[in-house]
């Protein structure tokens, strides 16, 4: 597959950068190291339907 957008991890910065480009009809190729999209911020619900965050709890905010 021949991509002219490469997109080095899928942090948050990643996964923004590959859905805008892809907003623009533009095809990124992501590559990543871990097993998920998301990178510290990944979560996921257990089979008890609770929503566990895997590296810990993140706060995002803008000053």
């Amino acid at each position: 597959m021949a991509s002219k957008n490469l997109v080095v991890g899928s942090g948050i910065s990643g996964i923004v950068v590959a859905e805008r480009l892809a907003g623009k009809g533009k095809e990124a190729l992501i590559i990543k190291q871990k097993d998920h999209i998301g990178g510290n911020s990944y979560d996921y619900f257990d089979e008890n339907s609770i929503c566990i965050h895997k590296y810990g709890t993140h706060i995002l905010y803008s000053i």
